[in-house]
């Protein structure tokens, strides 16, 4: 497909990410963007990408290729779609704009992975599915250890005093961090500004 004019007079919409743990947020995103146009293609990262990026992904990138094309919306998956949209991407595929929720994504710089799309304006924003994430899910089932583990409950407890300050809250050990510190990394990398992402990545490579 790539290479060649699009003569079909379709409207080619382009959606990227990592689709780990595939939820209805996801199906809703792309649900909205086919709206938008007529054809989805829709791109998946690798798992180097993501360990780059992000951190690694609870699924594989064969298994998130698989549910990707599950969801009824979507006509066709790239697999191996850079973390970082570009105009020679969207190009590449003959798709008219790009379509990603109204939460920003980082890069492993802590830039905006979408700045060329937006900057070239060939970029629309979707509703955001409120209440669900794939960090959330993680964290749910995180905290969902009660039977597996006997500890006391303090320790599974959030502890909202050192909220703010991650470190002091991972220093017991080196190279595993407990439930507390996990869910606590998860959440305050979720709501971060962009100019306090690579202080939280040195700050968890530490630990």
């Amino acid at each position: 497909m790539s290479g060649e004019p699009a003569n079909d007079g379709l409207v080619r919409v382009w959606c990227d990410g990592c689709y780990d743990m595939v939820h209805f947020g996801h199906a809703n995103q792309l649900r909205q963007a086919k709206a938008m146009g007529d054809y989805l293609v829709v791109g998946v990262h690798t798992d180097e990408e993501i360990k780059k990026h992000k951190g690694p992904p609870v699924f594989t990138e064969q298994e998130r290729y698989k549910m990707v094309r599950a969801i009824k919306w979507v006509d066709e998956v790239v697999e191996g779609a850079p973390y970082i949209t570009t105009i020679e991407t969207l190009d590449k595929y003959k798709c008219n704009f790009c379509v990603h929720g109204d939460d920003i994504t980082l890069d492993a710089s802590g830039e905006d992975t979408y700045r060329y799309v937006k900057e070239s304006g060939r970029y629309k924003e979707c509703q955001r599915t409120a209440g669900i994430s794939t960090t959330d899910l993680v964290g749910r089932m995180l905290l969902m250890t009660k039977q597996h583990h006997h500890r006391g409950a303090k320790e599974y407890g959030v502890d909202k005093e050192h909220a703010g300050n991650i470190s002091k809250v991972c220093k017991r050990q080196p190279q595993f961090c407990d439930l507390q510190c996990m869910v606590l990394f998860l959440s305050s990398y979720r709501q971060a500004s962009g100019r306090d992402v690579k202080e939280m990545r040195r700050r968890w490579c530490q630990q």
